[in-house]
């Protein structure tokens, strides 16, 4: 019997716009390059927030008039973790979708769709905003006795045990561009946010006053 060829390797799995950057070999020369674009994300992120807030007010009808105040809205926001907030869209949808079928076929697989690419994103939300800006010296021999100054990266803070481990190694390494990447994409699920509103007020015969968010 003639020897089986052995398998060809499976080709690296190609990475998701969320998923964690591989880190550059050279980071930012100015620190505050860096802040910068953190902060334009972070910002970025808070207008998803915005935009979920509202979906979330939405399934629960709040009323037309004044919804950027409703109950539900202010209700959604009191809730501490963002996969908690997460849960409450998902449970109003899912109530709102019980007693009307035309609507769930039209709406439900794109609702859980963009929660959980909100789920994934922001998991990069919290590694920016929970990051230290710092100097990243990288040895340049095996022994560790000569290094050479890579430039400023966010790094996660010491005492987080998943994303520092005891052997130092870290999970993530970003620089500015790697912000600048998060934000655009976190742009893109503001706008997605936006659009499937819109459309269900659309589909329920309702307007609401529209917000710079």
């Amino acid at each position: 019997m003639p020897p089986r060829t052995p398998k060809p390797p499976k080709p690296p799995k190609a990475k998701e716009s969320w998923d964690i950057r591989d880190p550059s070999p050279q980071g930012d020369l100015d620190p505050k390059i860096l802040f910068e674009q953190i902060g334009r994300a972070l910002t970025e992120w808070e207008s998803v927030e915005a935009r979920c807030a509202e979906l979330f007010a939405v399934f629960t009808l709040s009323p037309s008039r004044n919804p950027h105040f409703a109950p539900a809205i202010r209700a959604y926001g009191s809730v501490n973790s963002y996969q908690g907030r997460c849960d409450m869209i998902r449970a109003a949808a899912a109530a709102y979708f019980q007693t009307r079928p035309k609507k769930q076929k039209q709406f439900e697989k794109e609702v859980e769709g963009v929660m959980k690419d909100c789920l994934l994103y922001s998991n990069r939300r919290n590694e920016l905003a929970h990051g230290r800006v710092l100097k990243f010296r990288e040895y340049t021999n095996k022994r560790k006795t000569k290094s050479r100054d890579a430039g400023y990266y966010t790094f996660p803070s010491l005492f987080n045990p998943k994303k520092y481990k005891l052997d130092q190694t870290i999970t993530y390494r970003y620089m500015s561009s790697d912000a600048i990447h998060y934000r655009q994409e976190f742009t893109k699920l503001h706008l997605r946010l936006y659009a499937l509103r819109r459309r269900l007020l659309s589909s329920m015969h309702l307007t609401w006053p529209e917000t710079p968010a």
